[in-house]
C-alpha cells in the first residue's frame, strides 16, 4: 500500500425521536407496462443525439420520452445484439454507442445502419477482449477505449483493433490487485481509478503500473472490504467509493485520507446500507448512493447525514424497488435510477419547484393526514396546518419538523376537534383554531393546552354554532367568526362573549345566508364575506349594514356564481372573488363583475384560492391545478400534478402566502410550499428527431424493406436527411420526438410542409 492511509470514521450525533425524512420527492416510473423490456436496469445512458439508453437483463432499450425502441438479440441476425443481458454502456467520442454484455462479450452500435459489430473473447487470441463480461466501459482524454471484465482491464487500440491486457501478476506488488473489474475512472486529472474485487488501483500510465490500496487485516486504517463497485468523483475533487459490503469512502488523494460512511442501526441519518451498487454526484453537487436492499441515499453535506428514500407500496409516487443498481443525470438535469426488479425511476429535480410534503407511513416526522383544509403561518415562522381527521400540524420548516395536536376524548384542555377548518393568527400572535364540531379554539403555546369556545343554546353570548370554518380579525382589532351553519359572530375577547349575526329573510341589509366560507376586509375598511349558496355580502362594520351581489342569469355582468370560495385585493386595489363558476374582477365603479374562465385559460372554474405574489400577479388554486394569471397582460400560466403538484384538485381555505413571500397550498394528498420568484420555465430548448418513418401505415426499415419489396431507407431515419419517393406514395407519416424529459406530455411542436 501507498503512503499513509488513514481512515476516518464519522459519527452522528443526531436526535434519534423522529425519523428522518419529512419532505417526499417524487419518482415517476418507466416499467414493462411503458414498454421497458425488463424490470432489472443494469446501465442508463443518454447519447449526443439526445436519446436515453437503457440496458435491462433483457435487451437494449432506446427511449424518446414517448415510446421505447427494444434491440435484442437474434439468433438469424449476425448484427443484433450478441446477448439480451445489457450490463454497460458508454458513447465515445466519435459517437459511438459501446454496449457491454454480461456473457457475450462487447458490442459497437452502428446508428445509420443499426446494425451491432461484436468483439468476443477468442481463448486462441490473445488480441481479443480478455472475457466476454464486459462490466465497466470508460474512454480516457487519449481517446482509449478502457474495458473492465470478469477477468482482466482491456486497452482497445482502435487502429489496430485489437485488446491490450492488463492483469494480476501473483509475483508483481505492481500489477493490478485482481482480475475482477467493477469500475473503470477517469478522474478531472486524467488518473484513471480501476475499481476490482480486491481493492482500488490508480494507474500509471508512463510506467505501466499499479498503486494499490485495499483492504489489509492487520491493518486498522485500511479498507475494510475490497469490493469496488463504484467510483465517482465529487466538484472538489475527491473520490468517493461504493463499496460492496463496506459501506462508502471518501478519499482525499491529495492527503491520501480515506473517510468511511457506514451503516448505525440506530441513527437514521446514517447511510442506509452497507451493501454499496453505485455512487453518483449530480450537476447541483448533490451525491447520491444505491444501495442493496436499502433504497437510494442523498448525502447532505452540510450537516453531513444521509436522507434514505425507500419503497413504500402505499406510495404510487415513491421509489419503486430498494435495490438501486445505477444512477444517472440527462443533459437537462433530470436523474434516473435503475433498480434490481422496479424498472426505471425518474426523479424531475424541475418538480423541486414545488416541494411537496405529505404524510408518510410509520414516520412520526410528517404530515399525519393528507387532507389539508387550512394553513397559517404565526410570527416565529411556525407554519399552522389544519387537517380534515389529523387535528393540528405544526411545522418548523428550518428544522423540518412535525408536531401533532390532536383532540383526546375526556380531555378539555385537548384540540376540540380532529377536523380542523382554519387556522388563524390574530394581531398578538395568539393561534385560533376552527374545527369541524369542536367550536373555537385558542392555543396557549407555552402550555400547549387549547381553550374551547362551543355553542350553548342556552347562553345567546356563546358562538352560534360549533363549525367554524372562517376567522378573521380587521383593522381595528374586531374578531369575526364565521361559521357553516350558524351565520357570523362578532367575538369580544376580553369578555370572552359573542355577538351573533344571523340570516333574516325579512331584512335584506341582514346575512344571505348563514354558511360563511371567507371574510376579507379591503383597504378601505368593508368587510367581504362569501357564502356558501348566499353569493358575496358586503357588510359596513360601522353601519353593521349587507349590500349583497348574487347570480342573475339575465345579467352577464352579475356575479358568475353564488359559492364563493376566496377574495382578494390585489396591490392596485381591485377586488377579486374566486368562485365555482371562476374568477371574478369587481369594478367598485360601476358595481359589476367580469368573469374569467376556462375560456379564457384557466384550468378550471372551481377556484379555491387567491394570493397575490409580489409583483402583483394572482395565483389560483383549483380544481384542476394552480394557475399563475397576470391581471395586466390578461394570460395565465397553469401547472399541474406533473409539474409536482401534491394533485391536480386543491382545497377551499387551505392556501397561505408567508411574511417572505412564499406560497402554500393544500389538497388531498399534502400541500406544496413554493416562491413564486423560483418558478422559471424550462431553458432546455430539445433536439427533435424524426424516430420513425411510415408508408401506407407500415414502418419501413433500413435497407431492403419486405413490406415494400424495395429499399427506401439507406440508413436510420434519425440520421436520413431526405427520402425519395415514388408518385404513387401519396400516404406516408412520421413520428418525432422533443428529446427533453421533463414532461414529455407538455412539449409543443411546430412543422410545415
Amino acid at each position: 500500500m501507498a503512503g499513509y492511509i488513514k481512515i476516518l470514521t464519522l459519527c452522528f450525533l443526531f436526535s434519534l425521536l423522529i425519523n428522518a425524512q419529512t419532505r417526499q420527492i417524487q419518482f415517476e416510473h418507466l416499467s414493462v407496462e411503458e414498454g421497458l423490456s425488463a424490470t432489472t436496469v443494469l446501465a442508463i445512458l443518454q447519447d449526443s443525439r439526445g436519446f436515453l439508453w437503457i440496458g435491462t437483463y433483457d435487451g437494449l432499450n432506446r427511449y424518446d420520452g414517448y415510446s421505447i425502441k427494444i434491440y435484442n438479440h437474434d439468433h438469424d441476425d449476425s448484427t443484433s445484439l450478441s446477448s439480451n443481458v445489457i450490463r454497460s454502456l458508454y458513447e465515445d467520442d466519435s459517437g459511438n454507442l459501446w454496449v457491454g454484455t454480461w456473457s457475450s462479450g462487447l458490442n459497437k452500435f452502428d446508428s445509420e445502419k443499426e446494425a451491432f459489430t461484436h468483439y468476443s473473447h477468442i481463448p486462441d487470441n490473445p488480441k481479443s477482449i480478455s472475457n466476454n463480461k464486459i462490466i465497466s466501459i470508460c474512454q480516457d482524454k487519449n481517446n482509449d477505449l478502457w474495458i473492465g471484465t470478469a477477468d482482466g482491464l482491456n486497452r482497445y487500440d482502435a487502429a489496430a483493433k485489437q485488446f491490450i491486457h492488463y492483469k494480476n501478476d501473483p509475483e508483481d506488488p505492481q500489477s493490478i490487485s485482481n482480475n475482477v473489474i467493477y469500475s473503470v475512472y477517469e478522474d478531472n486529472s486524467g488518473i484513471l481509478w480501476i475499481g476490482t474485487s480486491n481493492g482500488l488501483n490508480k494507474f500509471n500510465r508512463q510506467s505501466g503500473n499499479f498503486t494499490r490500496y485495499e483492504h489489509n487485516p492487520d491493518d486498522p486504517f485500511s479498507l475494510s472490504n475490497n469490493s469496488i463497485f463504484s467510483i465517482c468523483e465529487d466538484n472538489r475533487g475527491e473520490l468517493w467509493l461504493g463499496v460492496f459490503g463496506g459501506g462508502l469512502y471518501r478519499f482525499n488523494k491529495e492527503k491520501e485520507q480515506f473517510t468511511q460512511y457506514r451503516n448505525d442501526p440506530g441513527d437514521p441519518y446514517s447511510l442506509s446500507e452497507y451493501e454499496i451498487f453505485s455512487v453518483y454526484e449530480d450537476s447541483r453537487g448533490e451525491l447520491w448512493i444505491g444501495t442493496y436492499g436499502s433504497g437510494l441515499n442523498r448525502f447532505d453535506r452540510k450537516n453531513e447525514r444521509f436522507i434514505n428514500y425507500t419503497h413504500n407500496p402505499n406510495n404510487l409516487s415513491g421509489l419503486s424497488d430498494n435495490s438501486v443498481f445505477t444512477i444517472y443525470e440527462d443533459n437537462s438535469g433530470i436523474l434516473w435510477i435503475g433498480t434490481w426488479s422496479g424498472g426505471l425511476n425518474k426523479y424531475n429535480t424541475g418538480k423541486e419547484k414545488f416541494p411537496h410534503y405529505s404524510y408518510i407511513a410509520n414516520n412520526l416526522n410528517s404530515l399525519n393526514n393528507n387532507k389539508i383544509r387550512s394553513i397559517c403561518e404565526d410570527s416565529s415562522g411556525i407554519i399552522w396546518i389544519g387537517t380534515e381527521g389529523g387535528g393540528l400540524n405544526g411545522f418548523d420548516k428550518e428544522r423540518e419538523k412535525f408536531t401533532h395536536y390532536t383532540n383526546q376524548p375526556g380531555d378539555p384542555s385537548s384540540l376540540g376537534a380532529d377536523g380542523v377548518l382554519t387556522v388563524y393568527v390574530d394581531n398578538s400572535g395568539v393561534l385560533w383554531i376552527g374545527t369541524d364540531g369542536g367550536g373555537l379554539n385558542k392555543f396557549d403555546r407555552e402550555t400547549e393546552r387549547f381553550i374551547n369556545y362551543k355553542h350553548n343554546p342556552d347562553d345567546p353570548t356563546s358562538i352560534s354554532d360549533n363549525v367554524v370554518s372562517v376567522v378573521y380579525e380587521d383593522k381595528t382589532g374586531t374578531f369575526w367568526i364565521g361559521t357553516s351553519t350558524g351565520g357570523l359572530n362578532k367575538f369580544d375577547k376580553k369578555k370572552e362573549q359573542f355577538v351573533q349575526y344571523m340570516h333574516n329573510t325579512d331584512d335584506s341589509s341582514y346575512l344571505s345566508q348563514e354558511k360563511i366560507y371567507s371574510i376579507y376586509e379591503d383597504s378601505r375598511g368593508m368587510l367581504w364575506m362569501g357564502m356558501y349558496l348566499g353569493g358575496l355580502c358586503r357588510l359596513d362594520p360601522e353601519k353593521e349594514q349587507c349590500k349583497h351581489y348574487t347570480n342573475s342569469p339575465e345579467d352577464p355582468n352579475s356575479l358568475s356564481n353564488n359559492n364563493i370560495s376566496s377574495i382578494c385585493e390585489d396591490n392596485s386595489g381591485t377586488l377579486w372573488i374566486g368562485t365555482e363558476g371562476g374568477l371574478n374582477k369587481f369594478d367598485r365603479k360601476t358595481e359589476q363583475f367580469f368573469c374569467y374562465r376556462r375560456n379564457d385559460g384557466l384550468p378550471n372554474n372551481m377556484i379555491n384560492g387567491i394570493l397575490v405574489d409580489n409583483h402583483g400577479n394572482l395565483w389560483l388554486s383549483t380544481n384542476y391545478g394552480i394557475s399563475k394569471f397576470n391581471p395586466t397582460d390578461i394570460t395565465f400560466r397553469n401547472y399541474d400534478v406533473m409539474d409536482g403538484l401534491q394533485s391536480n384538485e386543491f382545497n377551499q381555505w387551505a392556501y397561505h402566502k408567508t411574511k417572505n413571500g412564499e406560497m402554500l397550498f393544500g389538497g388531498n394528498n399534502g400541500f406544496n410550499i413554493f416562491h413564486p420568484d423560483s418558478l422559471k420555465d424550462n431553458p432546455f430548448i430539445p433536439p427533435v428527431i424524426i424516430t420513425e418513418f411510415q408508408l401506407l401505415h407500415n414502418p419501413v426499415s433500413v435497407g431492403y424493406d419486405k413490406s415494400t419489396n424495395r429499399s427506401i431507407l439507406k440508413k436510420s431515419i434519425t440520421e436520413t436527411e431526405e427520402i425519395e419517393l415514388r408518385y404513387d406514395d401519396n400516404v406516408i407519416s412520421f413520428e418525432i420526438a422533443a428529446l427533453d424529459f421533463h414532461i414529455p406530455e407538455k412539449n409543443k411542436y411546430a412543422y410545415f410542409m
